[in-house]
């Protein structure tokens, strides 16, 4: 059985083995995502954003962080994933309107791609913020609740409720032009397969869950956190 460590104690505590690991998938899957805002994809009746392809290892890697790892670790990941986002494509748009020879004629597909992102980006990331953080504020505090028990329900429910946030916020805003009909359909069809995702990351994350707390020794419960989505704090209250 790994000890259990409270949340206070364990950046001194504990020296994770695949944290790192970890970070790096969740923002490799999660940048996927970002040139893809308004790449449209169809599987049957489904259609949604090509960025849904890779979303279920992401939605499952934020899940088991924050159940292993707790609130403030899982916090500081989400905080560095939207400065990411930030970085990439303004970086990437700066680059793209750098003056190129006259012998070169591929501007054009580089500004269909990455030229709605400018528009695009911060409502993804205004989107990102509330709805990830809601997530992870409800997983983290449902397992103080039910004593870490049921990660699959939390996950599920979590995930849920956070993705329900985000879509509003995301198909109200960065597809605003398009008829209602339209954006009803993407955000209905996307819901459907953020739900399918979460119910088969909640029950396949509780085996590298418990994976992960044997191999690590540790197992977070933020009873003292404040849960502020501000703060950068890995120790203390907030």
């Amino acid at each position: 059985m790994p000890n259990t460590k409270s949340a206070q104690s364990y950046v001194d505590l504990v020296k994770p083995q695949y944290l790192t690991g970890l970070l790096m998938l969740y923002i490799t899957f999660s940048l996927m995502g970002v040139p893809l805002l308004y790449k449209f994809i169809q599987v049957g009746y489904i259609v949604g954003p090509g960025g849904l392809v890779p979303l279920p290892l992401v939605l499952f890697l934020e899940d088991v962080i924050a159940e292993v790892y707790g609130y403030r670790v899982s916090r500081m990941l989400l905080w560095y994933l939207l400065s990411s986002m930030v970085v990439f494509i303004y970086g990437s748009l700066f680059i793209i309107h750098l003056h190129s020879p006259s012998s070169w004629h591929g501007q054009s597909a580089y500004d269909a791609v990455f030229g709605p992102l400018a528009h695009g980006v911060p409502i993804m990331v205004l989107g990102i913020f509330c709805g990830r953080f809601f997530n992870l504020y409800a997983i983290t505090r449902l397992k103080v609740i039910f004593k870490g028990r049921w990660f699959a329900m939390r996950s599920i429910v979590s995930c849920f409720a956070g993705d329900m946030i985000a879509l509003l916020i995301i198909y109200t805003l960065a597809f605003w032009s398009f008829p209602f009909s339209v954006k009803l359909h993407l955000f209905l069809s996307d819901l459907a397969v953020r739900v399918i995702y979460s119910f088969i990351g909640g029950f396949l994350g509780m085996f590298v869950v418990r994976y992960l707390k044997k191999k690590e020794g540790v197992d977070v419960y933020d009873t003292n956190t404040r849960f502020n989505p501000f703060s950068f704090r890995l120790r203390g209250g907030d």
